[in-house]
C-alpha cells in the first residue's frame, strides 16, 4: 500500500467517512485505535476484505486532526505512514514497543516476530537503532 493511499485513508477516517457502526473504532490504550475497515471502501478493490488499521492518535492540542498516523495491518507485514508535520516527534516512540507490538502479539499466539519490510535502507536503519529491530536482509527486519 503506498503513502498516497494511506494518506487519503487517514484523511477519510479524520473526516470522519467511515463513520457508520461497520467501521467502529475500538481503543488499544490512550494514544492508540484500531478500526478494521472494507478494501472496497478504502483501496477500491473487489474483494471485500477487511484490514485493520491502527491509528495513532494526536497529542498536540492545538490541532484540530484526531489521528496523525496509520498503520495497515497486513499480519506478516505493517504499512506506516505518519503526516509529515508530525514526523520526528515521537509518535511512533511512544506507541510502537509498548502499545502496538504487545497487542498485535497478544490477540495472535503466532505472531510473536514482528517482521518489516522498507523502501529505503535509512527508514530501515532509524528502525533498527530506534526500536530493535534486526536485519533479516535487504530491505526486512524483524523484531521477536
Amino acid at each position: 500500500m503506498t503513502d498516497k493511499m494511506l494518506n487519503q485513508i487517514l484523511t477519510n477516517i479524520n473526516q470522519l467517512v467511515y463513520k457508520n457502526e461497520d467501521y467502529a473504532i475500538r481503543s488499544i490504550d490512550s494514544n492508540i485505535d484500531i478500526v478494521n475497515i472494507n478494501d472496497k471502501d478504502c483501496i477500491d478493490q473487489n474483494s471485500y476484505e477487511f484490514y485493520d488499521f491502527i491509528l495513532i492518535k494526536n497529542n498536540d492540542m492545538t490541532s484540530t486532526l484526531k489521528y496523525v498516523g496509520i498503520i495497515l495491518d497486513m499480519v506478516t507485514d505493517l504499512h506506516f505512514y505518519l503526516l509529515p508535520n508530525f514526523r520526528g516527534k515521537g509518535y511512533l516512540q511512544a506507541s510502537l514497543n509498548t502499545s502496538i507490538l504487545p497487542f498485535l502479539s497478544f490477540h495472535d499466539e503466532d505472531r510473536k516476530v514482528q517482521r518489516l519490510s522498507f523502501k529505503e535502507s535509512q527508514i530501515k536503519e532509524y528502525f533498527m537503532n530506534q526500536f530493535g529491530f534486526k536485519s533479516i536482509g535487504g530491505y526486512e527486519a524483524e523484531k521477536i
